[in-house]
């Protein structure tokens, strides 16, 4: 079957077109002529919902999105003479609100085990607890043992020095003198092993005023 090319009519077999007289061309003859498909024959086109959607626009990233740094990435210091920048004038930070208090850090938790000790003397200069008053008291007691000791080694001669570093360990367990690592070695070479070693072993002091 073929169709003219002139005006789409249906030509049958033969070699004219039977509404406009056009010639109609063979295959042999020109075969660049063929005969095209009648109307009813041609593929439609697709519809429109079955077109690709654009792609997503990937330049431009999503509201809101904030791109993240590169591994490694370190703010930069800021240029020498750099200072922060005053706060406006009359600006003043916040009172707390009332009954408000800093909570303690982490792990702390008060202690309250310490209490003054029952040998420290009223208005003395430094600070005697009553969990160290035993290591006092012991060194205290050891330098008297050891002070008649020495004394009767030496036939009253250690007495010149033990004496006075005796009442100078009592001062210390008043907290009338303070207890300093010198006394304790002192003690330690002049006096006797025990007391030395419990008074450099006992706590230091700090005066109070």
């Amino acid at each position: 079957m073929a169709y003219c090319q002139n005006c789409g009519a249906d030509a049958g077999s033969d070699t004219y077109c039977s509404k406009c007289g056009s010639i109609l061309p063979t295959q042999e003859d020109a075969p660049e002529f063929a005969s095209p498909l009648p109307p009813e024959h041609t593929s439609p086109p697709p519809p429109s919902e079955y077109s690709s959607p654009p792609p997503p626009d990937y330049a431009s990233p999503p509201p809101g999105y904030a791109t993240p740094p590169p591994p490694g990435y370190a703010t930069p210091p800021p240029p020498p003479g750099y200072t922060t920048p005053p706060p406006p004038p009359g600006y003043a930070v916040p009172p707390p609100p009332p009954g408000y208090a800093s909570p303690p850090p982490p792990g702390y938790a008060p202690y309250s085990g310490y209490a003054p000790s029952q040998n420290m003397e009223p208005g003395a200069p430094y600070q005697r607890w009553a969990e160290n008053d035993g290591l006092f008291t012991v060194a205290y007691i050891f330098m008297i043992i050891c002070t008649v000791i020495v004394g009767l080694c030496t036939l009253g001669i250690g007495l010149a020095w033990c004496i006075p570093m005796t009442i100078h360990s009592n001062k210390i367990r008043k907290g009338l003198a303070p207890n300093t690592i010198a006394f304790g070695v002192c003690c330690l070479i002049f006096v006797a092993l025990i007391p030395g070693i419990l008074l450099l072993v006992a706590p230091k002091d700090q005066r109070l005023y």
